[in-house]
């Protein structure tokens, strides 16, 4: 009995060592593996930093970019209002001086067109004072003729008496046809010639 409680008491020990070396070992690995855990933890977390830092680089690289971006187009956009500000302001200025070159014309045609009705208007009254200028002077001629007929026919009378012979009358005829009838004149020269002395 004592050589089997003595082996069973060494088995004992040598278990008893063995799960105090297994425990041992445990903690021993459950501290490397802590020591690794906390190793990683440290490296995700700086890894997941410098992803951050990386991350924060390129956004703010495109927000650069996008301002620039926007900074042209606001430009372009404004460039592009400007010159459709010129391009009006041009169209607008055209068509004024379109405008006032046509009412300029049409007033010029106006003026042109009276000026001319009021030469005409005045050749027109001119022609009728020279035609009553010529019917006046012309009245004047045939009183003029006439009076002169009549104080030529009493002078022939005058001259041949009171017979009624034919060759008397033929005489008076003739003499009255050669000196008045054949050789009437009119116009300026009639006046000329009828104001002289017979």
């Amino acid at each position: 009995d004592k050589l089997f409680d003595t082996v069973m008491m060494q088995q004992d020990a040598a278990g008893l060592a063995a799960q105090q070396a297994a425990e041992a070992a445990r903690r021993e690995a459950g501290k490397l593996g802590m020591k690794v855990l906390q190793q990683q933890m440290q490296e995700r977390v700086e890894l997941q930093r410098q992803a951050e830092a990386e991350f924060a680089r390129e956004r703010a690289m495109v927000d650069e970019v996008v301002a620039r971006i926007q900074a042209e187009d606001r430009l372009e956009l404004e460039g592009r209002r400007a010159k459709q500000a010129d391009t009006k302001a041009y169209i607008e200025s055209f068509l004024k001086q379109q405008e006032e070159a046509r009412a300029a014309a049409q007033a010029a045609a106006i003026a042109e067109e009276e000026k001319i009705k009021n030469y005409w208007v005045m050749v027109s009254a001119r022609e009728a004072d020279e035609a009553a200028r010529k019917a006046a002077r012309q009245d004047a001629v045939d009183r003029i003729y006439n009076q002169l007929k009549l104080d030529q026919e009493a002078a022939l009378r005058a001259k041949v008496g009171h017979t009624s012979s034919a060759s008397v009358q033929e005489t008076y005829h003739h003499t009255m046809s050669q000196t008045i009838g054949s050789h009437r004149p009119h116009g300026s020269a009639a006046m000329q010639y009828y104001s002289s002395p017979i």
